[in-house]
């Protein structure tokens, strides 16, 4: 998010998916998916979405709150 408040979204977007590829949890989906959205990468934006998603109906599949 640093990278992203100082205008370097080429560094955000990197840092994002580092995050996601360590642990692809809730918020760094999201972020990732939002940035993407706002770059105009729709493609990329609804893969983090659809994990997004799918995390979701995993969780309210086995009665966990939703984690944000």
């Amino acid at each position: 998010r640093a990278h992203l408040a100082r205008g370097d979204t080429t560094r955000a977007v990197a840092d994002y998916r580092a995050a996601v590829a360590i642990a692809p949890l809730p918020h760094h989906l999201l972020g990732l998916g939002e940035l993407e959205q706002s770059l105009g990468n729709g493609k990329q934006a609804e893969e983090s979405y659809a994990l997004l998603r799918a995390q979701d109906r995993i969780r309210e599949a086995a009665g966990d709150p939703a984690d944000t």
